[in-house]
């Protein structure tokens, strides 16, 4: 009884110390995989600081770059500025010489007027029908009167009567013809007495007359080159000087 109790004994010690070595072998082997996974974790760690650092140069090198292109921007931009000021005053500068001229241009034609409507005739004598549209509207004039007169242009078939143009000696006399015109409005013929336009002037009168007749304005007219509008006896006079003056009155200039 008492050997059978001692070998059972001796059985549980044996077994308890086969399984607390093989506890701690598994402990040794946890400390093992721990370590493992510590040296790992270290190494990663030590990687993501070298590449920390490096996106700190890279950040400071494009930050360096950003600075460094921001002055030049800056630079670029108020050169800019410069020049669009200069560009401008350019702009404004051709725009008040082209004026000058086109003004002097138009003061050169004070004397003359335009003829529109009259039949051409192959050997027909200017100064005559001169003469002859003159004595339409109630004012006499001579040969002595008229300096030069002819026909803007040689007769077509799409155009058989070119404007004839006038330019007379005085400027009384060129007045006093033009201020007669409407005169003509009352007679049969379909005869118009006009002012000698610059290129300019005769661009404007035109987009004017298309705007006229597209939103039926009672009266145009021209004088010293300036258009004028007006919409009818009761309505306020529009007057053209300039291309500004055409956009502010809504009409397109082609």
């Amino acid at each position: 009884m008492s050997q059978r109790s001692s070998s059972k004994k001796n059985v549980d010690y044996e077994t308890i110390l086969s399984k607390l070595d093989a506890l701690s072998d598994k402990m040794d082997d946890q400390k093992l995989q721990n370590g493992l996974k510590f040296s790992e974790l270290m190494k990663e760690i030590i990687e993501l600081k070298k590449s920390a650092e490096f996106l700190n140069e890279k950040y400071e090198e494009i930050k360096g770059k950003l600075d460094t292109t921001s002055k030049q921007l800056s630079k670029v931009e108020s050169e800019n500025n410069y020049l669009k000021k200069i560009v401008h005053d350019l702009q404004t500068s051709n725009r008040e010489t082209n004026r000058a001229i086109n003004d002097l241009e138009q003061y050169g034609r004070r004397e003359c007027i335009e003829l529109q409507g009259i039949p051409y005739h192959e050997k027909e004598c200017t100064e005559d029908l001169v003469m002859s549209v003159a004595k339409k509207v109630d004012v006499t004039v001579t040969k002595h009167d008229i300096s030069v007169c002819h026909r803007l242009a040689q007769p077509t078939e799409d155009y058989p009567d070119p404007i004839l143009i006038v330019k007379f000696c005085s400027r009384r006399v060129r007045d006093m013809i033009y201020n007669s015109r409407s005169i003509l409005h009352k007679t049969k013929e379909k005869i118009y007495i006009n002012e000698s336009l610059t290129k300019t002037n005769r661009k404007r009168f035109n987009a004017c007359l298309k705007f006229k007749r597209a939103n039926k304005f009672k009266y145009i007219w021209t004088r010293q080159g300036v258009s004028y509008l007006r919409k009818d006896d009761e309505s306020q006079i529009w007057t053209i000087r300039s291309d500004d003056d055409l956009t502010r009155y809504g009409i397109p200039l082609e």
